[in-house]
């Protein structure tokens, strides 16, 4: 479990960086895809994971979830003005 703590905030990383890069359609739209990250940690192989996401909001409020191939929430994320 300790090393998969890297590669999901990598993930919620890369696709918070997404999610401000590519507004949703309407205000209430959940904009969803499937992503693949590659970790290289210092002191082990390199790993790539792959998980669906959901993510709905903007630069300044919204909320993402990653899912695992057999649809249970892996993480979650939410933001608003002075919460993270």
């Amino acid at each position: 479990m300790r090393r998969l703590l890297p590669a999901v905030l990598a993930a919620l990383a890369l696709a918070a960086l997404a999610g401000c890069t590519t507004p949703p359609r309407s205000p209430g739209a959940w904009v969803s895809g499937r992503m693949s990250v590659e970790v290289h940690p210092a002191d082990a192989p390199a790993r790539r994971i792959a998980s669906a996401f959901e993510l709905q909001g903007d630069g300044e409020r919204g909320e993402l979830r990653l899912t695992s191939p057999l649809g249970s929430v892996v993480a979650a994320a939410r933001w608003a003005p002075g919460e993270a």
